[in-house]
């Protein structure tokens, strides 16, 4: 799987931060205005809301935002399937469009196997231009690879990274060279061109002004060396023609967040990340696209009241001194995996919980074995229930 390169990611591995939904530009469906969710609430409002607040227990709490199409309340969802061409069908044409043939070198292709070890790359002659693709749905194109390392060393996007800064450019409004309004549809169109075109609109941007993206490198880079004692290069000659909007979305199909086959970083928000500049698309990341189309069909589905019982049951079952916080619940349709080939697939309609887990400390029991208790850091996990049978999916 392509994953965003990043040298202060390291950080993030190390200190395993948690992914959580941003407060800005936060994607959110069409809510009702119900009071919050209780077991007995038989009113249409009550049973689709669109926020939980519960204790379930000392462990267990719920306190989650609830996206969902303002028309699945009545309790019915359209059901997908898989579309004929996935982004791998498409890489030939995809290359070319972005990378013109005769301007192509160092093209390496792996395309024997399994699906999980396809892969396609190439540069442009000039060294600057990067195109890569792999089997599972993973595109990253960068018109000047070096612009786009420098600009993704700037900024930390998530919000609960002790290196976040997102917030130091969320303060901007839209830059010189044009609005982030057009910004973003110029974006949306560059994606379209390349067959990405079930895409929210419910983005996050970051409005990036050199001096700030000067700055922040180099905080970022003294981050990074202070917790692994690796140094990296940063740039010193930023410039006004650097100034650029970062923006973050992910797949949406009939207003319904499409969910991965494969869930984890970089898939579970955002999955999508495209830089725009003044010249246009400098960059872009994908992870997990796979284009969906409505098979015909209708399926009846679950309310968040009915899903409440399951998720009672679900934390009933597990025996942990860890604490687990519900803090975000979506309907979407789900990937399920049918043999190695994605072509294969199917989805179903899914409420996707996201849980923040918070690990009880280690070595609580110190005053026998002498050591002191020492505090972890939480991490996110998921967990998909069957909307229609809210049986749980395991991934």
């Amino acid at each position: 799987m392509l994953v965003k390169r990043k040298a202060v990611a390291v950080l993030a591995i190390v200190c395993m931060i948690l992914t959580a939904c941003g407060s800005h530009n936060h994607p959110e469906a069409a809510f009702t205005s119900a009071a919050d969710l209780t077991e007995t609430g038989k009113s249409a409002d009550s049973a689709w809301p669109s926020h939980l607040d519960q204790n379930i227990s000392s462990h267990f709490s719920i306190n989650a935002d609830l996206s969902y199409p303002s028309e699945c309340k009545a309790g019915i969802s359209e059901t997908a399937t898989m579309g004929d061409k996935n982004l791998w069908d498409r890489r030939d044409e995809m290359m070319s469009a972005l990378i013109p043939p005769d301007q192509q070198t160092a093209r390496s292709t792996e395309n024997d196997g399994s699906w999980e070890n396809k892969s396609d790359y190439c540069e442009s002659k000039d060294g600057k231009d990067l195109f890569n693709i792999d089997g599972l749905g993973g595109l990253t194109y960068e018109k000047d690879k070096d612009a786009v390392q420098h600009i993704e060393n700037a900024i930390d996007t998530d919000p609960v990274s002790s290196s976040y800064n997102g917030d130091v450019y969320m303060s901007h409004g839209d830059l010189d060279f044009k609005t982030k309004q057009e910004a973003w549809d110029e974006a949306k169109k560059f994606l379209s061109r390349l067959g990405i075109d079930q895409i929210s609109d419910h983005y996050q941007c970051f409005p990036m002004d050199y001096q700030t993206m000067g700055q922040e490198e180099k905080k970022l880079n003294a981050i990074n060396e202070a917790a692994i004692g690796k140094h990296y290069d940063t740039k010193t000659d930023w410039t006004q023609k650097d100034n650029c909007y970062y923006f973050l979305t992910y797949q949406e199909w009939n207003g319904e967040k499409v969910v991965p086959a494969y869930e984890g970083e970089g898939t579970d928000t955002y999955s999508i990340w495209i830089i725009v500049n003044a010249e246009g698309v400098e960059g872009l990341s994908v992870n997990s696209y796979y284009p969906v189309k409505s098979d015909g069909s209708k399926i009846d589905i679950k309310s968040p009241s009915e899903l409440l019982s399951s998720l009672k049951n679900y934390f009933e079952n597990i025996i942990t001194d860890d604490t687990y916080e519900v803090n975000h619940i979506w309907l979407g349709q789900k990937m399920i995996m049918q043999g190695d080939d994605p072509h294969t697939w199917t989805l179903t309609p899914v409420w996707n919980v996201k849980m923040k887990i918070t690990p009880a400390p280690m070595g609580t029991d110190s005053a026998e074995s002498g050591m002191d208790s020492i505090a972890q850091a939480p991490y996110a996990s998921y967990v998909s229930f069957d909307a229609s049978t809210l049986k749980v999916i395991n991934s």
